[in-house]
């Protein structure tokens, strides 16, 4: 695959000494236009027609079990979505359910956006069933009163078990609304026929993921490209019954730049009803661009939102790791509090160079995790060069007011990327990654593995152990502005005071439909 002059240019920014290119932000929403007016297209038709690894100080944790739980295509048929992703997921998110760890729900997009599947386990993930989510897309059943308007996408999905075992999930769907005729100002210069619209949904559970509600809008954007909807976190509230959250980004324009908001609903009620999405008070120049918010709830009830600012126009951007805090349930928020800065990043193909994260601009973006105490751990990933990287770690020890310096739980000579964190109750750190350390230079393959950290002394030593792979990260079907990523979030709970359970995409000769499968991996010492 060559690379193109852009790609080129970016990749000169990041690894050579040529100035940086401006380039606006391609969001994961954005990205996804490409393929939902691709969908878009039939219905148009018809309508037309009708760190090295520390010395090990502790036990080194053991993968006990992997399996493949996203089983077959519950959309094989449909009709919509990427046809090279046909019976493929990706972007698997993973929760536990507090009163009885034996329950864990993992949701995973299906058919590269057709829709989204969790898969549920009621036996600490042994066994696993599929479970159809209702009322989203044409796939599994959605449909809107508005005349000419069809949900044919959903993205950008999170899950979370409450308090009382109560289960929330979230994703993003794509309305496109045909041009008749009736709307002057349906359509625009790239979709001249239609009209695409996002909308912020939940369900929730009652039966620890079996069954689900129908969904609820929490937040209704205007038409694509002048207001959009993108990457929303979900968080339940361990202190609070019947109470979760949503953090999301609104990005006020897509075409001409300009910045974005960071927004905040959130259920009393068990997800029957989300309040009236507001934006949270955080200062920001006008080519600002937020991205990354997620609601972390701390032992005593304070709120921590978590995000990333970056400048609008440079592509690919810095990035300034910042978080604000509220001490009554999200009616009132902090100033932001510095976290940490990083320098742009990109994960690259070692032997083309071509970009591999086209549609996600942020390879580095972190995640974070709350320990027994109450202290915060906060990784990700910094790419040197295509030899180079680490995997960084910080730690706030009085609730996210200050934090240490960033310092690497793993240097390596490939390209280390996409860390997800958790802590146990116990007080012991995971952090799962991919790398390609094991790729052999100039083959037909580029070979991928997923790896665990961990560390019971707080992150000042790490011991690793490998969880899957080899698998073939080429082999990945393109999505969205024509990107090949494996995708954006990963799952990684404690189910247990030392043990940890993993969801992670892969490309393997053993998967059970499509190009990728959807993996658990049972990770303890």
């Amino acid at each position: 695959m060559r690379s193109t002059q852009s790609d080129y240019a970016a990749t000169q920014y990041i690894f050579g000494p040529r100035a940086p290119v401006a380039r606006r932000r391609v969001s994961s929403t954005a990205s996804a236009c490409t393929a939902v007016a691709a969908l878009a297209a039939l219905l148009v038709s018809a309508a037309q027609a009708a760190g090295p690894v520390s010395s090990p100080v502790a036990t080194t944790p053991v993968t006990r079990s992997v399996q493949s739980i996203s089983g077959l295509d519950p959309f094989a048929g449909c009709g919509f979505g990427n046809p090279a992703g046909a019976g493929s997921e990706t972007s698997p998110v993973l929760a536990v359910d507090p009163k009885d760890s034996r329950n864990m729900i993992a949701y995973y997009i299906q058919d590269d956006q057709s829709g989204t599947v969790a898969s549920v386990s009621h036996d600490g993930g042994r066994t696993w069933a599929q479970v159809v989510i209702p009322g989203q897309t044409l796939c599994n059943g959605g449909s809107r009163q508005e005349p000419n308007t069809y949900p044919i996408s959903a993205l950008d999905q999170g899950v979370s078990f409450g308090k009382d075992g109560t289960a929330y999930i979230s994703n993003m769907v794509a309305d496109v609304i045909l041009c008749d005729g009736s709307n002057p100002s349906c359509g625009s210069e790239d979709f001249p026929l239609f009209d695409i619209r996002w909308r912020l949904q939940a369900n929730y559970s009652t039966d620890k993921g079996d069954t689900w509600s129908d969904p609820v809008d929490v937040d209704i954007a205007g038409v694509y490209p002048h207001l959009a909807l993108d990457d929303p976190a979900l968080t339940a509230d361990p202190t609070r019954k019947g109470t979760a959250y949503l953090n999301w980004d609104r990005p006020m324009d897509f075409v001409v730049g300009g910045h974005s908001d960071e927004m905040f609903s959130k259920t009393t009620d068990g997800g029957a009803t989300w309040s009236t999405p507001a934006m949270l008070p955080i200062p920001a120049g006008p080519d600002d661009f937020f991205i990354g918010g997620v609601i972390h709830v701390l032992p005593d009830g304070t709120l921590v939102s978590t995000y990333v600012r970056h400048p609008n126009n440079v592509f690919p951007p810095p990035a300034t790791f910042e978080l604000i805090r509220s001490g009554n349930a999200g009616r009132t928020w902090s100033t932001p509090i510095h976290i940490a800065d990083a320098p742009a990043s990109l994960l690259l193909d070692p032997d083309t160079l071509d970009i591999l994260n086209r549609g996600n601009d942020t390879p580095g973006q972190p995640t974070y995790a709350v320990g027994p105490e109450g202290e915060l751990y906060g990784t990700w990933g910094l790419i040197d060069s295509p030899t180079s990287s680490r995997i960084l770690i910080v730690k706030s020890k009085n609730g996210g007011r200050t934090w240490s310096t960033p310092r690497a739980l793993k240097v390596s000579n490939s390209q280390a990327f996409k860390p997800t964190i958790a802590v146990t109750e116990a007080g012991t750190i995971g952090v799962t990654y991919f790398d390609f350390r094991n790729d052999v230079p100039g083959d037909q393959e580029l070979t991928t593995d997923v790896w665990f950290s961990s560390s019971t002394d707080g992150g000042m030593t790490w011991v690793e152990t490998h969880v899957y792979g080899p698998f073939d990260y080429r082999a990945i079907p393109t999505s969205g502005g024509n990107a090949v990523s494996i995708g954006d979030t990963f799952g990684l709970v404690a189910t247990d005071r030392n043990d940890f359970g993993a969801v992670f995409p892969a490309t393997l000769s053993d998967q059970t439909n499509g190009v990728t499968d959807i993996f658990f991996a049972l990770i303890g010492r």
